[in-house]
């Protein structure tokens, strides 16, 4: 044989060995690329899945938030003016309250109208008493009223609120 064959079959030899790991490598790229796309559609799924989490969860936040804000601005007893010195008491707690009492800090300023200081009163739902305050040098600037009552249950409460 010839040496001019043998290099050529040499050649031919390392070709054929080259086509081989090229497929291979092709076969490999495909098998990778296909996996990898997998991946790709599960953590895209999970990203969905992660953000309708986090949607629901500001979603119950905000209705939370919304629930004690509401919770917060229903006053039980609303306080209007009616003078400069008078004010009319609501009560806007949804039921009737008993044993009321009115009292302010510093004692000794506020007026219930048909009350005497310090006496227990009842107060139907949706019903009003008027408070005086002011008006006399001796007066402080605000005060600070507190009712306080027993509800249907018979479960005490009691609100602050300050009169200007």
């Amino acid at each position: 044989m010839d040496t001019t064959v043998i290099i050529n079959l040499c050649l031919l030899l390392v070709t054929g060995i080259g086509v081989i790991v090229s497929i291979l490598a092709a076969v490999d790229a495909r098998s990778s690329r296909d996996q990898a796309s997998v991946y790709e559609q599960s953590a895209l799924q999970a990203k969905r899945a992660a953000t309708a989490a986090a949607e629901r969860g500001a979603n119950a936040l905000e209705r939370q938030a919304a629930a004690a804000e509401a919770a917060l601005t229903r006053p039980d007893w609303g306080v209007d003016p009616v003078s400069r010195h008078r004010w009319k008491v609501t009560n806007d707690t949804g039921n009737a309250a008993g044993f009321v009492r009115v009292h302010g800090r510093p004692p000794g300023h506020l007026t219930v109208e048909g009350q005497s200081e310090g006496a227990f009163f009842d107060v139907g739902k949706g019903a009003s008493f008027f408070i005086g305050f002011g008006g006399a040098i001796s007066d402080p600037s605000s005060l600070d009223i507190t009712i306080d009552w027993r509800s249907a249950s018979g479960a005490g409460q009691s609100v602050t609120f300050t009169l200007p």
